[in-house]
């Protein structure tokens, strides 16, 4: 563990890493893919972020002002959006921390090609 890591964040990591990876997983193979992650500066979003990219996934960053995006290009995101009612064509899923049927329907019914929206 780093010194600078204090041993509460250490021990949260694993739940939000374990949480992202299983969601990762779950919408398949997304290399080459454009891949959106809601949420995506929140603890899981960011482990999402750079589990989908590490997999050669194009993963677009939803979050909810421009403060919350800093350091979300070096985790792996191509591209940072400000909600994702900002993205521009289809995605092959969406990994949605935000929660709530009315987006995750609006995104499936609009702009999903692939897989379902998965909602961790």
């Amino acid at each position: 563990m780093p010194d600078a890591v204090d041993r509460g964040t250490a021990g949260a990591l694993p739940v939000a890493g374990v949480t992202a990876l299983q969601a990762v997983r779950r919408l398949g193979p997304p290399a080459g893919r454009r891949v959106l992650v809601t949420g995506a500066s929140g603890g899981v979003g960011r482990c999402a972020v750079q589990l989908a990219a590490r997999a050669g996934a194009h993963v677009i960053a939803s979050v909810g002002g421009p403060a919350r995006a800093e350091g979300l290009r070096e985790l792996g995101a191509a591209e940072i959006v400000r909600g994702p009612e900002n993205v521009e064509g289809r995605v092959y899923g969406v990994l949605d921390n935000v929660g709530g049927r009315q987006l995750a329907e609006a995104l499936l019914a609009r702009r999903v090609a692939g897989k379902a929206v998965l909602e961790v």
